[in-house]
């Protein structure tokens, strides 16, 4: 293969090629509207000029503050286009996050689209950063995007290589403060192309559609929803790209879109199990699926009304999903393939595909360009081609970060079976110490309660405890049950979990807590990771009242 092309020079390419095929799908007032290649060259080069017009030069870094949209991908490219860096600020970031992302990268200017709630943010970036609107409602900005197409010129557009920085993402981070993430050109691609190795190989790609609705400040759906509809071309493939008008029309999007390649997260994937389970109760469903002439019938009809019954492939990531989900799935015919990266390593490093039932809780093998290892210490370390270029200026970080022979130290747990797939076992630093001294790893206990259908979100907390505690928050299913019904179940999954534990490891009870854990209010990351301390410190006055049952309700 010849040197890879950058972003933009891939977009020009395909465009050269098939100018009139459409390449988004976008949703406007319940209408669908579309761009071809062409046009999105078009738009991306007048961009980059407009860019250039108000005083963005090469090496400056721009912000991308919005969900996802094709103005958001047609941003991202021309960014890197004219020269300069993109900075991506996560849709649903605080103000205090985003000021220190603005500060730390010192962008000077931000394309701003939809958000929820986009009053709150009004003033944000102050008067000395450039402010560009995408065109939908959002907070008030210095330039409009068709007044940025219009004071479009002639512009000579700088050269660019491989090596040069194209993006700064930084990791919403469970602890501590974002870490701006360094990526160049060529890790990005790397990336992709690592991805598109392994998707080949498992099954044809052809004529795909996904639907973008992750957000795109994430590295996953980066590589995944806007890098690989690029590069697919060099495999023979086309990738449309859809997108979702809001998350009340989600679910009829997603019908609409009938995605080919359908990547989702684990909260989500309960979400539509319990959409399922509120018209079809999971004893009916057992009956229909036992009855041969109409398992399939029922199969194909509940994929078709999610809008999974085009799917070839169901992916998942951000965090665990629960065997017992994943078992769900699998009896209505969507086999899901975990996976697993960083943004760090560009969402590059394991994947189950192609699907193996009797590895189904593994997060599979790794890419192509792709080594993993063990430590002694039972850390999982990575050296791949798609590799960040380091953190943005924390060189003692750097050097922290990487072993002598060029490995990442990625901070989770994991085994390595004969095989070679992967499991992950938890995270070092989540491994907290009781009263009595001994260390507890929450991840393995955590994984065992998410078996439960009543459990959407857990956390097991023990820091200064006798024992262990696991809080939970129960799942749509679980509270449309009676109280005592549930508390029933929750009692034989402790009786269940507890004998599988060493004696320090044993849970004295479970809290039931009223509130769900969420990005507002600061309990879960973008990406729906738990938050483990900030929980901790959230619930730390509930620690000090004594158990008076095994499941106690808050």
């Amino acid at each position: 293969m010849s040197e890879p092309r950058l972003p933009a020079q891939q977009l020009a390419y395909i465009a050269s090629q098939h100018p009139d095929t459409v390449f988004f799908r976008q949703p406007v007032d319940g209408q669908w509207h579309t761009m071809t290649y062409g046009e999105a060259w078009q738009t991306v080069q007048a961009l980059a000029a407009g860019l250039s017009g108000i005083n963005i030069c090469p090496g400056d870094r721009v912000a991308i503050f919005a969900k996802n949209s094709q103005e958001w991908m047609l941003s991202d490219w021309a960014i890197g286009l004219a020269g300069a860096i993109s900075v991506p600020i996560f849709p649903s970031a605080d103000r205090d996050t985003i000021a220190y992302i603005m500060q730390h990268s010192a962008a000077k200017a931000a394309f701003v689209g939809k958000l929820d709630n986009a009053a709150s943010y009004e003033g944000v970036f102050g008067s000395d950063v450039a402010t560009i609107s995408f065109p939908y409602p959002t907070i008030a900005c210095q330039y409009q995007w068709q007044q940025l197409l219009n004071n479009s010129h002639t512009v000579e557009f700088p050269a660019r290589s491989l090596s040069d920085v194209m993006t700064i993402i930084y990791t919403s981070g469970s602890t501590g403060v974002p870490k701006g993430v360094v990526h160049t050109f060529q890790s990005y691609i790397n990336g992709c192309h690592n991805f598109l190795l392994n998707f080949t190989s498992a099954l044809s790609l052809d004529n795909e559609r996904v639907l973008s609705y992750l957000p795109l400040a994430h590295i996953t759906e980066r590589v995944l929803g806007e890098g690989l509809c690029l590069y697919a071309a060099e495999y023979q493939a086309k990738i449309e790209v859809s997108f979702s008008e809001s998350l009340a029309h989600f679910a009829d999007n997603l019908r609409d879109t009938a995605p080919t390649l359908f990547v989702s997260v684990p909260r989500l994937w309960q979400k539509f199990q319990s959409g399922v389970l509120a018209k079809m109760p999971q004893k009916k469903l057992d009956t229909l699926l036992r009855i041969p002439l109409l398992s399939s019938l029922i199969k194909y009809k509940i994929k078709k009304a999610l809008g999974f019954h085009k799917a070839k492939v169901f992916a998942s990531g951000s965090a665990p999903i629960a065997p017992s989900l994943l078992d769900w799935y699998m009896r209505i015919g969507v086999d899901i393939c975990q996976g697993w990266g960083m943004t760090e390593t560009n969402a590059v490093g394991t994947t189950q595909l192609p699907f193996r039932a009797d590895k189904a809780t593994s997060i599979g093998r790794p890419l192509a360009n792709t080594e993993l290892r063990i430590s002694d210490e039972g850390e999982l370390q990575i050296k791949t081609s798609a590799i960040m270029q380091g953190y943005y200026q924390q060189d003692a970080l750097n050097a922290e970060c990487f072993t002598e022979d060029g490995f990442f130290k990625t901070g989770d747990q994991a085994k390595i079976d004969d095989d070679g797939y992967v499991y992950i076992v938890g995270r070092l630093k989540d491994i907290f110490k009781t009263a009595k001294g001994k260390y507890v790893a929450p991840a393995p206990i955590e994984a065992m309660l998410a078996r439960s259908v009543l459990i959407e979100q857990t956390c097991v907390v023990g820091t200064e405890l006798a024992q262990p505690v696991a809080l939970v928050v129960l799942s749509d299913h679980a509270k449309a049950m009676a109280k005592q019904d549930v508390i029933d179940e929750l009692l034989s999954l402790l009786h269940d979990v507890n004998p599988q534990l060493e004696k320090h490891e044993k849970l004295d009870g479970i809290r039931v807590l009223h509130d769900s854990w969420t990005t507002d209010n600061g309990l879960i990351t973008p990406t729906l990771k738990i938050r483990r301390h900030a929980i901790e410190n959230h619930y730390q006055a509930l620690f000090a009242e004594a158990l008076s049952d095994k499941v106690v309700w808050h």
